[in-house]
């Protein structure tokens, strides 16, 4: 009632990760056990939603994950929305705190591990505007956010080995737009991101992130139970490795994905991917697929 909502739970999480060798040419090999290794996660979490009167609302939220023998990390979050329903405005604001224990891979992978590695730690604030036009048939939408990071882990190209970026940052902004251009038959959807990832060290660009990306979309219904979607990915230059070094070209790349519901039980659907057959990377010299069609039914009840 007046005082909102309090939800709280806990949740424990074991994982584990094997790994052999064996040669095979020139000669076969006894099998080598590589990698041996598991870690469990427990962890508690709050949040507390409160309405403040008819247009603000407010949560707060806090969570303890206890990594056993490795980390334990204390995180937060607080939002505030507001809505001004005579102009059919919403804003918004949320910030918050995070943290990442390196993964089994990441610490004792047998080329790439890194048993020195670092828990990672952020901060990240954004805030934004949504607004509402045409009785509800437009909907656009700005956000402006910031993070810095302590321990970033990521990938150093030149040792072959996960590392801790000692200080990193990253903002932006995200546009989105959602226009219904004929009710029930097809709709428009547009998003863009602008990034700066930057090592607060060097001020070089954080690997594998690209400056610029962006979607464009049609959702077309033919029928009332058919949806059709064609999207066209599009995604800025940026680097591979560290220090700004392995420069990836950008690329467009088209997909579709389509559902029909059969029932009010079933639903089948079908994804194409890089329809185009574009040629691109997102890591240096790991090759991406070419066409590719996936489909599958989906129950409901």
């Amino acid at each position: 009632d007046a005082f909102g909502k309090l939800s709280f739970g806990g949740k424990a999480e074991r994982e584990a990760a094997a790994s052999h060798n064996e040669n095979i040419l020139p000669r076969t090999r006894i099998r080598q056990r590589t990698l041996d290794e598991g870690q469990t996660t427990r962890s508690l979490f709050s949040l507390w939603q409160l309405p403040v009167g008819e247009r603000l609302d407010l949560s707060l939220g806090g969570r303890i994950d206890d990594v056993v023998d490795v980390a334990q990390f204390r995180t937060w979050r607080a939002t505030a929305a507001y809505r001004i329903t005579e102009t059919g405005t919403k804003l918004r604001a949320s910030s918050g705190t995070g943290g990442k224990a390196p993964s089994l891979f990441q610490l004792y992978a047998p080329t790439f591990g890194n048993a020195l590695l670092e828990p990672e730690k952020s901060h990240g604030h954004d805030a934004g505007i949504d607004q509402s036009l045409l009785e509800g048939r437009v909907l656009l939408s700005a956000t402006a956010f910031a993070n810095s990071f302590k321990n970033l882990i990521d990938f150093n190209t030149v040792t072959n080995r996960y590392i801790n970026v000692a200080r990193a940052r990253t903002s932006g902004v995200e546009l989105s737009a959602d226009v219904e251009i004929m009710p029930q038959f097809l709709r428009f959807k547009a998003t863009y991101t602008y990034l700066q990832a930057k090592d607060r060290l060097t001020n070089l660009t954080l690997a594998r992130r690209p400056q610029q990306t962006g979607k464009l979309s049609l959702a077309i219904s033919p029928t009332p139970n058919w949806t059709i979607e064609p999207s066209l990915i599009l995604v800025d230059g940026r680097f591979s490795g560290t220090r700004e070094t392995q420069r990836l070209a950008p690329y467009a790349r088209l997909d579709v994905y389509t559902d029909y519901k059969i029932s009010e039980t079933w639903k089948a659907y079908a994804r194409g991917e890089n329809l185009t057959n574009a040629r691109y990377q997102e890591v240096y010299n790991y090759g991406t697929t070419g066409r590719a069609v996936y489909a599958g039914l989906k129950a409901t009840w």
